[in-house]
């Protein structure tokens, strides 16, 4: 016979409603409820393990790191993702090489970089502080050496000749609306201005 939580967890696979009822309540109990999902996660269809990462998320229990790990082998991109993420959200320090594997088999099956599974498992391998700034090589050159041999980047409003002067306009200002009417017009429409001229 199941227990209720166990319970819970296989309602974690079920339709959506039922299954964040399920996640709402596994949060509720925490740290408790985390070995049962544990154990149930082998079980579960992708639906069910993201929902399950949910909860291993909200709870913040370490203890579902090696679960998390495993994930990163699943079928499903989503869950690999997912997992990675909730790895670097949990701080899990050990899956540092797991998630090198990780974005080496995305690497493998020419999964596109701006896709969101190698994406997601950048930004973990950076929120736990596994990854260097990487300059390409092309950038780098970009480095202007000193009288004093000291490597400064350039300074391209420094080095860059003055821009070349306006063109003179081609065509006379023509006249807007703006400026009025022309004198002749204005004589004509107030015989004022036509006496005094």
């Amino acid at each position: 016979m199941t227990s209720p939580v166990e319970a819970l967890v296989q309602q974690l696979d079920s339709k959506a409603d039922e299954s964040y009822d399920a996640r709402a309540e596994l949060i509720w109990i925490g740290s408790d409820a985390i070995p049962a999902v544990i154990d149930g996660l082998p079980s579960l269809g992708g639906f069910g393990q993201l929902t399950a990462i949910e909860v291993f998320e909200a709870v913040g229990d370490p203890r579902c790191g090696p679960a998390l790990i495993g994930l990163l082998h699943s079928d499903n991109p989503t869950v690999r993702e997912w997992a990675a993420i909730a790895l670097a959200s949990l701080e899990i320090n050990a899956a540092v090489e797991p998630l090198r594997r990780a974005y080496r088999a995305c690497l493998a099956r020419a999964t596109p970089p701006d896709w969101t599974e190698p994406d997601g498992i950048r930004w973990a391998l950076t929120e736990l502080g596994a990854r260097s700034p990487v300059v390409p090589r092309l950038t780098a050159r970009l480095r202007a050496i000193a009288a004093d041999g000291a490597r400064r980047p350039l300074d391209p409003v420094g080095q860059c000749p003055a821009p070349p002067p306006r063109p003179p306009r081609l065509h006379p200002r023509r006249a807007s609306p703006l400026d009025g009417p022309p004198m002749r017009l204005r004589q004509r429409l107030d015989p004022a201005i036509a006496a005094a001229a």
